[in-house]
């Protein structure tokens, strides 16, 4: 047996008991209890690791670095701290608070918190906030997220169970960094082979870990709202598949095997989506994020404005848990000039334009990328027009991954013609 099976079976349970944990989200008893079991089970994985030293190569070299890195990770203290708390003086001081945000485009207004009963749930306060709801002509993209926060006295500004989320991320980090460190390979590793053959980041239920927490109002409907993107974390199996049904040529795939930089990326994906816009004559709306492990694909579906920037929000905190390095979005859309654009305030079609596919990047870096080609339909064939490719106008849609990479809102320009989703 793998030397690492006990510690990998340790972090396994302190994540189902994490889950049951986010089932429990408006329980407030039954939250608090599997919140401290889930807390006890992650701070004993490194224990149990240490308890299992014999089977490492110089153990006490390797693991005094890991150490130092979590000692000075501020959300890997507070674990120590909160088990210590918990084991010797009682329940953590937690706290149930309402945070709603208001935003009219890709960039949210200041949140405002307030606490209420944790046992009211996000569709509760959402309809009771809707029914007092009075504007005027609200604007499509109008939005008041209502979101549900368990936050601990001394960690304010992280809700909780996404604290544990990147606990869980770095633990998992370490243990598979352990397997490098072993006196013997063992090649038949679950917790390897999920690495190897797929790009696993995260157990699916993290990923949509916020699903029952937050709810949406459209203003302009004065209607509530519940949408995610459908993200997916798939093996090597689905990426051949892919690559026979598209038959991309030897120049797409070299590009996409040999990309290096962030532009490198954004260009190799582009000229894959004209390959699949070829193929399947049409292209929906996809996001990839690039992280540590590869790239994760998520579908993105939407019917307006509003829904749109709900998707790329949701988008945004996805990419914080996937800790993503980057993030991609490839779609159809229809062109309309700038004069348009400015006119209205908003790129919205089809206006009897052009279609086009357009292609919006942006990097933890701050590092961005627009490219775009019109393209007609002539008997069946897609019929491609002349490439643009823009590093100097800011793609707006992306603002929400601003404030989880630490960005500041661009200086930039807009010039030629603006795509509409």
């Amino acid at each position: 047996m793998c030397p690492v099976k006990p510690v990998e079976r340790r972090l396994n349970d302190a994540a189902s008991i994490w889950k049951k944990a986010s089932d429990a989200y408006f329980d407030p008893d039954e939250f608090r209890i599997q919140l401290h079991s889930c807390i006890q089970a992650f701070r004993t994985v490194t224990w149990i690791l240490q308890n299992n030293k014999e089977g490492f190569v110089h153990f006490d070299n390797w693991y005094s670095g890991w150490q130092e890195k979590m000692r000075s990770d501020p959300i890997l203290r507070w674990l120590v701290d909160a088990r210590n708390q918990i084991e010797k003086q009682g329940d953590l001081v937690a706290k149930s608070v309402l945070r709603v945000t208001s935003s009219a485009s890709s960039y949210d207004a200041t949140p405002h918190e307030i606490e209420l009963p944790p046992i009211l749930t996000p569709d509760e306060v959402a309809e009771m906030m809707r029914a007092r709801l009075k504007l005027a002509s609200p604007s499509e993209a109008a939005l008041i997220k209502v979101e549900r926060r368990w936050v601990e006295t001394e960690l304010p500004d992280h809700e909780i169970l996404d604290a544990l989320v990147h606990c869980f991320s770095v633990l998992q980090d370490l243990v598979r960094d352990a397997h490098s460190h072993l006196l013997e390979r063992h090649d038949t590793c679950q917790f390897m082979l999920n690495f190897q053959t797929t790009d696993y980041v995260l157990p699916e239920f993290m990923l949509n870990a916020s699903d029952p927490r937050i709810r949406w109002i459209k203003l302009q409907e004065n209607r509530v709202v519940d949408m995610a993107h459908d993200g997916m974390q798939f093996g090597r199996d689905v990426v051949d598949a892919a690559e026979k049904h598209y038959q991309p040529g030897e120049s797409i795939r070299r590009d996409l095997a040999k990309a290096k930089t962030f532009r490198e990326e954004c260009l190799a994906l582009f000229q894959m989506g004209k390959r699949i816009l070829e193929v399947d004559g049409r292209h929906g709306a996809f996001a990839f994020m690039r992280t540590e492990q590869g790239m994760q694909m998520s579908v993105l579906g939407f019917d307006d404005r509003a829904e749109k920037h709900i998707v790329i929000r949701d988008l945004a905190e996805t990419a914080k848990r996937l800790k993503a390095k980057s993030v991609v979005l490839v779609n159809e859309a229809w062109l309309i000039p700038v004069n348009e654009f400015i006119k209205k305030g908003f790129a919205a079609g089809p206006l009897g334009q052009k279609e086009a596919l357009v292609l919006h990047g942006l990097s933890s870096t701050g590092e961005f990328l627009n490219c775009q080609v019109a393209f007609d339909r002539e008997d069946g064939n897609i019929k491609f027009g002349h490439e643009e490719v823009d590093d100097k106008t800011f793609p707006n849609i992306l603002a929400p991954f601003l404030e989880i990479w630490g960005l500041q809102i661009p200086q930039t320009r807009s010039k030629g013609t603006t795509p509409s989703s």
